[in-house]
């Protein structure tokens, strides 16, 4: 089957493999008036770099046709190739300003996975789990070759028809791309049909605030065709944003739930969510993201945390109460 999709007279989808779970991601060619212009480069691998070269084959152009690159967020699977792409395009990166100025921490933690270890050990992870997690992340560390940006955007602007929206909450300096001519979203992984975006826990930021804030944000916009990075095109963008939100409304509510039952840790509240065995690989992902609708609640004092002793303990707020309609 073609990794090609013609998605409109000007618009390309070309599916790349990933090699860990989430199994593909989705790039996108777009002709305007400034020229070819591609968004994203995929994992990091030989078999993404030669499928994106003979998808662009199949289109009809080659990488010297390429005008523009634009990355909607720098994780592996999106930017993992930017630096081999960027050689044979001779295009400039464009990134929002954000995510560039995030891309050096990002790259350190993806190179030592380490890095992250003391963080898990607070959230009341065993450190059997924690080294298992860092050797399981380490797949990753000798394909990320991101490059940073020759363009660094704030949001507002405009590539060949395509405004750049900032939608930060999956990373710090994620962004779409929208068409109104066609009312056309590129959501990269803002917002997904089949599965909820993650949403991980970062120091000194309230990721998921802003991810539901982002979320507001777009949903106005009520594109008749979204185009996301993973699973394939869909309708009905409002109301998977409002959907999306929900998911976290009731996830927050479980985890007051979880706490009222005796869960103190985040180790603990993934423990008691997640009923399935999990992956080193999704334990991660669940930890970071159970770490964020903490956060998220605690700035709502809706949760405390004790942060006195090396394992932090997180308890409900004494006026704290479930939501009795925490949406779709």
């Amino acid at each position: 089957m073609s990794p090609v999709l013609k998605l409109a007279p000007d618009v390309w989808r070309i599916r790349l493999p990933f090699h860990l779970e989430l199994n593909h991601v989705n790039v996108h060619v777009l002709k305007t008036d400034l020229g070819f212009v591609l968004i994203d480069c995929g994992y990091g691998s030989d078999d993404a770099f030669q499928v994106l070269e003979s998808g662009l084959a199949e289109i009809g152009i080659g990488w010297r046709d390429i005008a523009r690159i634009f990355i909607t967020h720098i994780h592996p699977d999106h930017a993992g190739n930017a630096e081999r792409v960027q050689e044979a395009t001779q295009a400039p990166i464009w990134m929002h300003e954000v995510e560039a100025d995030y891309l050096p921490r990002f790259r350190s933690m993806v190179h030592e996975p380490e890095r992250v270890s003391p963080w898990l050990l607070s959230w009341g992870v065993e450190p059997k789990t924690v080294a298992m997690m860092a050797s399981v992340f380490r797949y990753t560390s000798g394909t990320y070759n991101p490059a940073p940006p020759e363009v660094r955007l704030k949001g507002g602007e405009d590539i060949g028809g395509w405004r750049i929206i900032w939608t930060p909450g999956h990373a710090p300096g994620h962004a779409c791309l929208y068409r109104a001519a066609t009312k056309t979203l590129i959501s990269g992984d803002h917002v997904l049909e089949a599965i909820s975006p993650n949403v991980a826990w970062m120091p000194d930021r309230d990721t998921l605030g802003s991810y539901i804030q982002a979320l507001a944000d777009v949903a106005p916009l009520g594109a008749d065709l979204v185009l996301p990075s993973h699973g394939e095109p869909f309708q009905g963008l409002s109301n998977r944003c409002r959907a999306l939100s929900g998911h976290h409304d009731l996830r927050c509510n479980n985890i007051l739930a979880a706490l009222d039952r005796g869960a103190r840790t985040a180790q603990d509240l993934v423990v008691a969510l997640w009923k399935n065995v999990l992956s080193p690989f999704q334990h991660r992902f669940a930890l970071f993201e159970v770490m964020a609708h903490l956060v998220y609640m605690e700035n709502k004092a809706r949760v405390r945390c004790d942060r006195s002793s090396e394992v932090q303990i997180w308890t409900r707020s004494a006026h704290a109460t479930l939501r009795a309609d925490p949406g779709p």
